[in-house]
């Protein structure tokens, strides 16, 4: 019975063996995969922070280009309003008898008004007669018109009215009418103008 007893003993002991001996190999295959896992994610880490860096040179670029994009607006704005300068004043006599006050070619001029503590710009400002009644110009140039520059020009005439002293007649001067644009301008009595459709 003892030599049984050992025998059972040893069997048990030499399974115990097999299970450490899995358990090691189980062990050693855990540390393995959590170095892969580590590894992993340092590589993941590194791709965030080039990521990262990518997005903030895109962010600096983007910057430029809007900023240059601005300057180029801002040189095309003054490219529609100096012609509007030169063909508004004629355009005004000839189709409503609207004279123009002023030297020749400087009848329509920027102007700044003083609103509430801040300045607001209007392209093009003159003044004048439509028969026997004082009026004057109040005119935005944009190279294309859409029916959101309608809403935004009236949205300013609104806040100007009250600094006009004169009848105001509302122009929107600019290279192209989006036909989006007719419907507002007409419901609010604002003159679109371009110089190719004369």
């Amino acid at each position: 019975r003892l030599q049984e007893t050992v025998a059972h003993l040893a069997e048990g002991q030499e399974r115990l063996w097999q299970a450490v001996g899995q358990l090691t190999e189980g062990q050693e295959r855990l540390q393995e995969t959590v170095a892969q896992l580590v590894g992993v994610q340092l590589q993941l880490q590194t791709t965030v922070s080039q990521l990262a860096e990518e997005s903030r040179k895109a962010m600096v670029v983007l910057k430029e280009v809007n900023r240059k994009v601005g300057r180029l607006d801002e040189q095309l704005g003054m490219t529609v309003e100096s012609v509007a300068q030169i063909v508004l004043p004629g355009y005004l006599e000839r189709h409503f008898g609207i004279k123009l006050e002023g030297k020749l070619g400087y009848e329509l001029k920027p102007m700044f008004f003083r609103l509430n503590g801040e300045w607001e710009q209007v392209d093009l400002y003159g003044e004048g007669t439509m028969g026997k009644e004082e009026i004057c110009i109040v005119c935005e140039c944009k190279a294309k018109i859409y029916e959101r520059d309608v809403h935004a020009f009236v949205k300013k005439l609104e806040r100007l009215w009250g600094l006009l002293k004169k009848r105001p007649i509302p122009v929107l001067f600019g290279y192209s009418i989006h036909p989006s644009a007719q419907e507002p301008a007409s419901s609010h009595n604002i003159l679109l103008v371009s110089p190719l459709h004369r």
